[in-house]
């Protein structure tokens, strides 16, 4: 019996047990994945949602070309209605002729549409109900009467909108603009985001950088406490102490430095996420060497969108000179009109139905002509356009050399950042190689404190060279990405 009690009571233990180390590895592993560096496709995403900077660019440029719309109604069929009444109580002679007072009602309503070809057409319906005060039957055997009109209007524009030309242009000037807006709104979130990638490569470079610095003040303090304790022991002078603490100041400074830097890169790094904390928490990825080798390299897909919108730009300027001028063009139009008359003295309907019958249409065809008289004024206005359309090729030639000019240059300062690189990270090996041997020469006897505090310096220098040339390259990358993808 004890002995099955006892095999109870190690088996629930071991059960204790077990449970108690499943929920110390899931801790573990939580803690793991918690702590995962932030990578730098994340941390643009939370740039992409907490930057309301960039998300009122996402809002404009995307609201840009639906604006462009207003434009296009200018072809939307309009329906209009005109009621009226009227009481005309003037005098006039003979009054058993023409009455002492005329009222008179009438209402009007229908649908107007401008075609793409230019032409105006007007279809609408008119009734009215006129009735005559004070006069003779003898004169006016029917001075009241209801009327009834369906009427059709077309007018075509021959010279000045032809074919609809101007308003066809007027719609492209609008669309054309908004295209502007869209285009400048989206080269603004490339920068942001360029910005946002530098600000990340910063922090990560600030971070480096105060770790070294941090590395080379415990070697300083080694060096003083080495050095104080020779001193002590009368084995070395006391201006090697004093080289050494003025060493160690010289690295307290730099340390200070780079907390400074490293709190100015984590508040930049919040802001441009929308994050309000001053400091960064989160573990960000290492800089090594093989991730400075294996960075893809930018491509430059097609103009960017500040020379995309300069084209624009030129093209609009064009158009905008066109419609001015036209603006001062003779108005030729043709036109038609065409009413079916009904009239009844007691029933609209009746009127509606006499109308039908056509025996009383009026129609109408003529021509309509409009010509300014400017003169010197319209020359001096197409001199003007001309000087528009010249000034606006000139900045399309120039944003494009400069385009050009960027991405060359870019491409050149990238190269050359690479082989600097790539010498800095050697020259950092020789030194510290340099600065191991002194410090066993100087152990030895067979070199002074100074000598060894001088490589110490080189030694410091060359890291911090190897980390302003990884900014330099990151930096370059991040701007080179606004030529193509958003990064």
């Amino acid at each position: 019996m004890r002995l099955k009690n006892k095999f109870q009571s190690s088996f629930f233990l071991t059960i204790e047990v077990f449970k108690t180390l499943t929920v110390v590895a899931a801790c573990c592993v939580s803690t793991s994945v918690l702590a995962a560096p932030l990578s730098l496709d994340q941390y643009l995403n939370q740039v992409r949602s907490g930057n309301d900077n960039y998300k009122a660019s996402q809002l404009t440029g995307d609201a840009a070309p639906k604006k462009a719309a207003d434009s296009e109604l200018v072809y939307a069929p309009t329906v209009f209605a005109t009621i009226q009444s009227a009481v005309d109580k003037k005098e006039v002679l003979p009054a058993a002729q023409r009455g002492t007072e005329t009222d008179y009602m009438s209402a009007q309503f229908g649908v107007s549409k401008v075609s793409k070809f230019g032409t105006a057409a007007k279809i609408y319906y008119n009734a009215s109900h006129t009735k005559i005060h004070g006069t003779s039957n003898m004169y006016v055997p029917q001075p009241e009467w209801r009327e009834t009109a369906p009427t059709l209007e077309v007018t075509q524009p021959l010279w000045k909108n032809a074919l609809g030309r101007d308003l066809e242009k007027t719609v492209e000037l609008q669309s054309g603009q908004a295209n502007i807006t869209k285009l400048t709104e989206q080269l603004k979130r490339k920068v942001s985001m360029s910005e946002a990638e530098g600000n990340y490569w910063r922090l990560v470079l600030a971070r480096e950088s105060l770790r070294v610095s941090k590395e080379n003040l415990e070697r300083a303090k080694k060096i003083v406490d080495w050095n104080r304790r020779r001193v002590s022991k009368e084995l070395a002078d006391s201006a090697d102490l004093i080289q050494a603490e003025a060493l160690g100041e010289i690295r307290e400074m730099e340390v200070t430095m780079a907390v400074d830097e490293e709190r100015a890169a984590s508040y930049a790094f919040n802001t441009s996420r929308g994050d309000p904390n001053p400091s960064v928490k989160e573990e960000l990825i290492k800089i090594t060497r093989e991730l400075i080798a294996n960075l893809p390299l930018p491509t430059r897909t097609a103009e960017r969108e500040d020379l995309q919108a300069s084209i624009q730009a030129e093209r609009l300027t064009d158009i905008a000179a066109d419609l001015a001028e036209s603006k001062y063009q003779p108005s030729l139009d043709v036109f038609a009109s065409g009413s079916l008359n009904g009239r009844n003295t007691t029933s609209y309907a009746k009127a509606n139905s006499e109308s039908q019958k056509a025996k009383h249409a009026t129609y109408a065809l003529g021509v309509k002509l409009s010509a300014p008289i400017g003169g010197e004024s319209i020359n001096r206005l197409r001199a003007g356009f001309t000087s528009d359309r010249q000034a606006a090729a000139l900045t399309l030639q120039r944003k494009r050399y400069e385009n050009d000019r960027e991405w060359t240059d870019l491409t050149l300062k990238l190269q050359e950042g690479k082989s600097r690189l790539t010498l800095t990270q050697k020259i950092e090996s020789t030194q510290l190689r340099k600065l191991n041997a002194e410090r066993d020469r100087q152990s030895r006897g067979r070199s002074t404190m100074f000598q060894v505090m001088q490589c110490e310096t080189d030694y410091a220098a060359s890291q911090l060279n190897v980390i302003r040339n990884k900014a330099e390259i990151l930096g370059i990358i991040a701007r080179m990405k606004t030529f193509g993808g958003e990064g």
